[in-house]
């Protein structure tokens, strides 16, 4: 074909081609989350105390948690004792890097002790997510903080 197009025509097609393929590259559908695999979340919320849970004390689902509100709001539930299990699924709405670090101050508080207290990084639209968080969490409460914004 590039022989029928000569040089130039030769050069132009395979640029034209190598633009196609960054584009598609760049515009392909791309998971906005990532959900860690079931039996890793299973074998973290099975060391969240028998106390906790229906008839024992509340266990939180906490949507949003590495947000501003849902972080503070997690600390505070922390302090009081609540067991807490958060969602957030860190997408780029704002930089991802305040996101990062307020999940590793909660992993630091819930090294320090107290409560049970864990982030999981997922998106409150999957359904199988949160039927597994709420049945093996044995969630009481929810606090649906966890927001998509348009722009």
């Amino acid at each position: 074909m590039c022989c029928l197009l000569g040089g130039r025509g030769c050069v132009a097609l395979v640029a034209s081609l190598v633009a196609l393929l960054v584009l598609w590259w760049h515009n392909r559908a791309v998971p906005e989350y990532y959900s860690p695999a079931p039996w890793w979340i299973q074998s973290e919320l099975k060391q969240l105390p028998k106390a906790y849970g229906p008839g024992g004390g509340r266990v939180v689902l906490l949507t949003g948690m590495a947000g501003f509100v849902g972080y503070h709001t997690a600390q505070q539930l922390h302090a009081e004792g609540d067991a807490v299990i958060g969602l957030d699924n860190f997408n780029h709405y704002y930089d991802p890097k305040l996101k990062a670090t307020r999940a590793a101050n909660l992993r630091a508080a819930a090294a320090a002790g107290g409560a049970f207290l864990r982030l999981f990084q997922g998106d409150v639209c999957d359904g199988e997510l949160l039927k597994l968080l709420l049945r093996e969490g044995r969630v009481t409460n929810v606090i649906h903080l966890a927001a998509q914004v348009r722009r």
